[in-house]
């Protein structure tokens, strides 16, 4: 039995770094400048550092849950570097399912066999948005003749949250048959308060939208009118590249999601659990979106700035806005670059106001139009044409 302990000991020791439990009335208080958390009764910390990094805090305790269970408290204040969530769903996943080997001071060795991921969520705690990661791992003793056989159970549940100044985590492991959801477990996650400014001072849902960022003010616009929507209730990711299939959903959205009949014609969107199956349908129907020669529609395609411009310019035909608006782009550096078919939608784009160009004096025609950019430029549209 003292061999296990020790072993518990030495795992707990160097799990991955993690959170804060309480338990009972007696529990203790940590208080601090950038949260509070009640740990359990007897919990002692036994482990902890202070601005080593980016991180601005860390600690560990450990104890024995209901006079029974041994179990491990730990938490990190990391500072962010960019007002950005520092992990996603695979991220904590793949954490979780990585085998890990610890080693002690005996010829006892011990090896992870099978790793279960039982939870795995977005959440909010007391206003702070983050994941919710909790997983199961069997250990068995492996080496040495001395060795005692026995297999284990770990369990880690983590909190992974995020502010507008740090990113927390707060996790909890121990050594049981079965702890997760227990009632001592969200007792310790329920006291957490967190005293930084809480992500909602965003004005969105996204935490990966800072309030500085130019880009702020019209993602809100397009989260606010329903036209562009986040990857999940977390995430908008403003710097990757808007696809076919995402514009012609945008559109789609803007117009109500009416029913639609029939198959597109495109041989690669034929799939109908795609969230872009029945716009692009309806887009392709009333002429606001077209394929490529090759026959395809290619919805996983990088839209480019010169074809926004022309569905854009298609679209408000088919509104029935005025279209007169025109630009002869003679400012830009770069104009030879438009291709041919593309011309007279940037005239009009750039006319109406709906196109501004770069900093540097181009409209970088042919290059990806991200989130960002898109969802300005819709804004634009809305306000300058009409939707």
């Amino acid at each position: 039995m003292k061999k296990k302990i020790l072993i518990f000991n030495i795992i707990f020791l160097m799990l991955f770094s993690v959170l804060v439990l309480p338990n009972s009335l007696a529990a203790t208080v940590v208080n601090n400048a950038y949260f509070s958390i009640q740990m359990p009764s007897g919990f002692k910390r036994f482990t902890g550092y202070n601005n080593v990094g980016n991180v601005i805090m860390s600690a560990s305790y450990s104890g024995y849950l209901d006079g029974k269970n041994y179990a491990q408290i730990s938490y990190d204040v990391i500072k962010n570097t960019n007002n950005k969530y520092m992990y996603t769903k695979q991220d904590l996943i793949e954490t979780a399912k990585s085998d890990n080997a610890y080693s002690g001071a005996t010829i006892q060795h011990l090896y992870s066999t099978r790793t279960n991921v039982v939870k795995n969520e977005l959440i909010e705690l007391n206003g702070i948005k983050g994941h919710r990661v909790a997983y199961k791992k069997t250990y068995q003793s492996a080496e040495g003749a001395n060795a005692d056989a026995f297999t284990s159970y770990e369990y880690s549940d983590s909190y992974y949250l995020i502010s507008d100044h740090y990113s927390y985590i707060f996790s909890i492991g121990y050594m049981s048959t079965n702890l997760i959801d227990s009632s001592a477990e969200k007792s310790v996650f329920n006291s957490i308060k967190i005293k930084d400014t809480a992500v909602k001072s965003h004005q969105t849902p996204f935490v990966d939208v800072a309030p500085s960022e130019w880009y702020h003010n019209a993602v809100k616009y397009v989260f606010d009118n329903n036209i562009i929507k986040g990857y999940d209730n977390l995430n908008f990711a403003p710097d990757d590249n808007l696809t076919r299939g995402m514009l012609a959903t945008i559109l789609y959205r803007m117009e109500g999601e009416p029913a639609i009949s029939g198959k597109p014609k495109f041989p690669d969107v034929q799939d109908s659990k795609q969230f872009y199956y029945k716009a692009v349908k309806w887009a392709t129907d009333k002429g606001v979106v077209a394929g490529y020669n090759t026959g395809k529609f290619g919805p996983n395609d990088n839209i480019t700035r010169e074809q926004l411009a022309v569905i854009l310019n298609r679209y408000a035909k088919y509104k029935g806005k005025n279209v007169s608006a025109t630009n002869d782009l003679k400012k830009f550096s770069d104009v030879s670059k438009i291709s041919d078919y593309a011309v007279s939608s940037m005239k009009w784009a750039v006319g109406a106001g709906v196109i501004t160009g770069n900093d540097n004096g181009t409209l970088n025609p042919k290059g990806n139009a991200t989130r960002a950019e898109v969802s300005a430029m819709m804004e634009k549209y809305c306000k300058k044409v009409g939707r």
